[in-house]
């Protein structure tokens, strides 16, 4: 007891670990979608669950809120490198209680409620507490190998009210709030644009290292959350790219996610304005512009009188002669922001106070704009003043 009780002295605070990019092998047979690669990258973490430890690396999925992997035992299961024995881990509860869900694109995962020690981390930094995640007997549709399950940083909502990680890490007093932020590198894409910056991919929990990350010390903007689904969800502004615009859009931020995902309705008004210009639409759902003409659009996020955007060199990704939009349809009514955006902003989620905020990671990513609603209804409160008087 005195050894965890000075564990968790020394733990308490933000921890800092480097994520690490991964994308789709080359000999994997895939589809001929010319965005097919560009889809198939992920970002990792490393964690251990059980006593003795085993390791894990898994998706840092800020669109989702369980943490799962597969069970050695799975026949029904993909190749994912490590599996998890239960039956070697002292401090292992299987809660019998049968959990089944389905990602965005149509991936499932049946497993078991379960209980262990989860840790986190490198030598004296890593932190440790019991939480639940789920052991999975049952995984369809996974189309890569190349981790070993997820790691949710939802709200609990997504979890069936059930303790996420974060929850458990600050009711075990591991961490005073529940906050953690994200830096995600482009360089290394190599069938992708390069990025900006050498650092690496970053994921710190329990706080967050602004002057690190961000180019000019500041936050650009604070996002206010609704939390009821359970997604990093808002409803903002306006999204613009040319001259094509949606008004108070709903959209999740989510680092599992590489694309931006469109409405239907919103994409083929995209597609349709874009083909003005001489773009097309493949039979994969890609719109496909002449870069010439692609260097010239971007999409622009309105949020609380602040611009953010996607630089037209992050948006656009070069292949055979052509550049497409990396932006594919949903049959959602949201938008799903996803690392295409979130690469270029630091993020920091705060699940206390159901907030995001985004700084640049570069120059010249953000302006500022003026809410015309609220000019609205200064004008309106003005002329009801003065037809009072």
């Amino acid at each position: 007891m005195l050894y965890v009780l000075l564990f968790v002295s020394l733990a308490l605070g933000k921890i800092s670990i480097d994520i690490s990019k991964v994308k789709r092998p080359e000999n994997l047979q895939g589809s001929s979608s010319s965005l097919y690669n560009y889809k198939e990258v992920y970002y990792t973490g490393n964690l251990t669950i059980g006593t003795p430890p085993q390791n894990f690396s898994l998706i840092i999925d800020t669109g989702s809120s369980y943490l799962w992997i597969e069970s050695s035992s799975c026949v029904l299961c993909v190749s994912f490198p490590h599996k998890f024995n239960s039956q070697v881990s002292s401090t292992f509860e299987n809660k019998n209680i049968k959990k089944t869900f389905q990602y965005g694109g149509g991936e499932v995962v049946v497993g078991n409620l379960s209980k262990d020690i989860v840790s986190i981390g490198d030598g004296n930094t890593k932190i440790s507490c019991k939480s639940y995640f789920v052991l999975a007997y049952q995984v369809s549709e996974f189309n890569v190998q190349i981790y070993d399950g997820i790691l949710g940083l939802g709200f609990k909502g997504l979890s069936d009210d059930y303790p996420t990680l974060m929850d458990s890490l600050k009711s075990s007093g591991i961490i005073d709030q529940r906050i953690f932020a994200m830096y995600l590198n482009r360089v290394g894409v190599i069938f992708g644009p390069e990025g900006y910056g050498t650092k690496p991919s970053n994921l710190e929990i329990g706080g967050y290292s602004l002057a690190e990350y961000s180019y000019n010390n500041t936050f650009a903007v604070t996002v206010d959350i609704d939390t009821s689904p359970g997604y990093w969800q808002a409803e903002i502004y306006k999204i613009k790219l040319g001259s094509f615009k949606t008004s108070l859009p709903l959209v999740i931020f989510d680092s599992g996610t590489t694309l931006i995902g469109i409405p239907l309705d919103k994409f083929v008004e995209i597609s349709e304005f874009l083909s003005t210009y001489g773009c097309t639409l493949n039979i994969y759902n890609e719109i496909g512009c002449s870069c010439f003409v692609a260097s010239t659009f971007y999409f622009e996020f309105y949020m609380n009188s602040v611009i953010l955007e996607i630089p037209t060199e992050n948006l656009w990704y070069n292949t055979q002669g052509l550049c497409y939009l990396l932006a594919s349809p949903m049959n959602t009514n949201f938008w799903i922001i996803g690392e295409v955006f979130l690469q270029n902003y630091y993020t920091v989620y705060d699940l206390d106070n159901k907030q995001i905020k985004f700084a640049p990671v570069y120059a010249n990513l953000t302006s500022t704009y003026e809410d015309s609603w609220g000019q609205k209804l200064v004008i309106s409160f003005i002329t009801m003043l003065i037809v009072s008087l």
